[in-house]
């Protein structure tokens, strides 16, 4: 074990997991680039997490979250 004294820390946290927008594009446009439809969209997972946890993330215990990001677009003919 080793010994010696732990002190507690609290790894209480709110973290904004996911954020998704997606936008459909006018009917208008989508004629004149010969589509049926198109939509643009992104997201974006761990976006930001609150905490007083002195490390990089309560939940992994001192390993980074990694933050990824998409975006993309959908059409069809």
């Amino acid at each position: 074990y080793g010994g010696g004294l732990r002190i507690f820390k609290s790894r209480s946290f709110l973290r904004i997991q996911d954020i998704s927008l997606s936008y459909d594009m006018p009917v208008e446009i989508t004629r004149r680039l010969r589509l049926n439809n198109l939509q643009i969209f992104g997201s974006i997972h761990n976006l930001a997490t609150f905490t007083k946890w002195p490390g990089w993330d309560p939940e992994s215990n001192m390993s980074p979250m990694p933050r990824t990001y998409t975006i993309g677009i959908n059409f069809s003919l």
